[in-house]
């Protein structure tokens, strides 16, 4: 055999041999790439740590994240919640007033007058179960202190304008225009209200006033008396500590 063969044979295998290990080198490279991506992944300019199941850990997630984790949860347990014996459920059908969207959270809990001197709770009810109602609550308290509930919890009402996506809506009749509650429907209204805080984990802090979230002078009685809403919201952190 000839020297030059012999040197063609030797390059021959020299250029398989690097051709494997640069095939080889290729393989590893993009094996760690893919490991170190599946463990490292860029969301909203930020990396972190998967946990096993893929899914980002509660300590690296943003703040909004986890705001709306708990949101979500809040929501859902609302929808499994029970309300209490004294609590009539007779939910409208849905409507225009009644949209059936989900809450975006629960935040808190806003209190109203229905605006119409002398009517009961049944009327009211009865009016947001109409086709054309553009308007419902979750809870209308009546005169003699009954409670009907006219949505499910998880729901949207059609209350408070903007803040419908993450509060529960009371409305409470009135005898008259003053907007003042009779003692059977403030005495409803406050352990209706303490009972919501205590199960959504709310404080009385967290009840504000249709009035606090467009100026409207809704409830009545209680914007054109402020000291009747510290009474109201002081009446309901009792109420929840008693519980």
């Amino acid at each position: 055999m000839s020297k030059n063969v012999r040197r063609a044979r030797h390059s021959t295998r020299r250029s398989i041999i690097t051709a494997v290990v640069i095939i080889l080198a290729i393989a590893i490279a993009v094996k760690l790439t893919v490991a170190i991506y599946d463990r490292f992944v860029d969301n909203n300019g930020s990396t972190f740590k998967r946990s096993d199941t893929g899914k980002p850990t509660s300590s690296q997630l943003t703040a909004s994240e986890l705001e709306a984790l708990k949101d979500a949860a809040a929501v859902k347990a609302l929808g499994e919640l029970t309300v209490p014996d004294y609590v009539n459920i007779d939910y409208i059908a849905p409507s225009r007033a009644r949209t059936e969207e989900k809450l975006t959270g629960i935040h808190n809990i806003v209190i109203h007058y229905t605006g119409n001197p002398g009517t009961t709770a049944k009327q009211n009810r009865h009016y947001f179960g109409l086709p054309e109602t553009l308007v419902c609550s979750h809870f209308l308290v009546g005169l003699q202190g009954e409670i009907i509930q006219c949505i499910p919890l998880c729901e949207q009402s059609a209350a408070s304008n903007f803040r419908n996506v993450d509060t529960i809506s009371i409305e409470v009749c009135h005898p008259d225009k003053s907007g003042k509650f009779t003692d059977e429907s403030y005495r409803s209204a406050v352990k209706l209200a303490a009972w919501l805080c205590k199960s959504t984990g709310l404080t009385s802090d967290d009840l504000i006033r249709h009035h606090d979230v467009t100026g409207k002078e809704c409830p009545k009685y209680f914007v054109n008396h402020p000291d009747s809403w510290e009474q109201f919201k002081s009446d309901v952190k009792q109420a929840i500590e008693a519980m």
